[in-house]
């Protein structure tokens, strides 16, 4: 049977074949090995270059060896390859500067409009009354805040200070948080205490005149009742809203007020919140030289009318009329008590002396420690001069 050469034979036949005595002689030989032509230089030179390693391939990467290579013996040698050139370098620094500056950004921006926590909504001045303030916030179930105001510029100390320590009325300060678009979101005000004595300081100081018998009675009886209605009233306005505390600088006067509290917002407010502002009730800075000028005029005021005062009750100087004898009495003591309603002073000796209950020597007698030594002399008329270091010389009636 004849087997067409482009056909394979099958089954039997092809058994018959591998078995042939033909075939046998071929599949059992052995195969001469084919000679080995030595290459010639060029060649050799162009298949592996000078200083190559057998073991790596023309760029210098370890060649497979019994599979994939380890990670780090591919890609080390061709970073260090890719960083030799100066412009690789430079554009690799620039991309990871870039990188750094944009999640820094982002990550302010992300810290600003986290609601979880406490940030700064920068400072808000007004020249109008001299104040620079700054407001803290965070939410914590409720929003919570801390604001501060001081004057705009150092030489608004003097102003800021009378202003704030000693209020000629009731003052307060409002603070509102706004959205992007300038809208108000919510407010609070809050309140600097306010006494209306201290007001008073302000007011020219009153000169002593003739005044009906009971008026300095009824005076001071309308004067109290006021005073006990401006405190209720007072008490009532500082129990319903904050009040700012004062901070005292290094040169005694008033240099920062502060307050902490809540704000009256619900967490999208506070979410919403990008600035804020405040509407002040505070005296301008007009009114801040104005108050100066007045507590200055007031304390000269005082001084000249206790000059006067003094002068006023010291004996002039007279020629004695023929034939009157004059004595005095006079010696040394101590002052150890004043009644201030009478006028009365008692001294370690017992005698007893008497001055103008309402005028100057008694307020500095007032003030004065006690016991005071002193030294005396009196006329025939009762007429007497006391004088001491601690309040002067002082203008009284001998009593006993």
């Amino acid at each position: 049977m004849i087997v067409p050469e482009d056909e394979e034979p099958e089954g039997e036949q092809w058994y018959e074949k591998i078995n042939h005595e033909d075939q046998t002689e071929l599949f059992s030989a052995k195969a001469e090995p084919e000679p080995q032509v030595p290459p010639s230089a060029d060649a050799a030179s162009d298949a592996f270059p000078y200083g190559a390693n057998l073991d790596t391939d023309q760029e210098g990467i370890p060649a497979a060896k019994h599979g994939e290579a380890p990670f780090h013996e591919v890609w080390i040698p061709r970073l260090r390859k890719f960083f030799d050139s100066p412009v690789n370098r430079y554009a690799t620094l620039a991309i990871g500067l870039g990188i750094l500056v944009g999640a820094t950004v982002a990550s302010f921006t992300w810290y600003a409009n986290n609601p979880s926590g406490r940030y700064d909504l920068g400072p808000v001045t007004s020249d109008a009354v001299g104040l620079k303030g700054r407001l803290f916030v965070k939410w914590d179930k409720t929003l919570q805040y801390r604001v501060e105001f001081e004057p705009s510029y150092a030489d608004q100390g003097p102003g800021f200070s009378l202003a704030a320590g000693n209020p000629p009325r009731p003052l307060s300060i409002a603070i509102q948080l706004r959205d992007v678009q300038g809208f108000e979101l919510c407010s609070k005000s809050i309140v600097l205490r306010y006494d209306p004595r201290q007001g008073a300081a302000f007011e020219p100081a009153s000169r002593s005149a003739e005044k009906a018998p009971g008026s300095d009675l009824e005076s001071a009886l309308a004067k109290g009742l006021d005073d006990v209605h401006q405190d209720a009233q007072e008490a009532a306005r500082e129990r319903v809203n904050d009040v700012f505390d004062l901070q005292v600088g290094p040169n005694g006067q008033i240099a920062s007020i502060n307050a902490k509290g809540e704000l009256p917002c619900t967490r999208n407010n506070y979410e919403d919140a990008t600035s804020w502002s405040f509407v002040p009730d505070f005296p301008s800075i007009a009114e801040q030289t104005e108050l100066l000028k007045k507590l200055k005029e007031r304390r000269e005021e005082e001084a000249n009318q206790a000059f006067q005062s003094a002068n006023a009750h010291r004996p002039r100087a007279t020629k004695p009329a023929p034939n009157t004898v004059l004595y005095y009495i006079e010696g040394d003591d101590a002052i150890v008590d004043f009644e201030a309603s009478s006028g009365n002073i008692t001294t370690r000796s017992r005698k007893m002396f008497s001055i103008e209950r309402g005028g100057a020597e008694a307020a500095l007698l007032k003030s004065s420690d006690l016991p005071m030594r002193i030294h005396y002399r009196c006329d025939q008329n009762g007429s007497c001069s006391l004088m001491s270091h601690g309040a002067g010389i002082l203008h009284a009636r001998l009593r006993r």
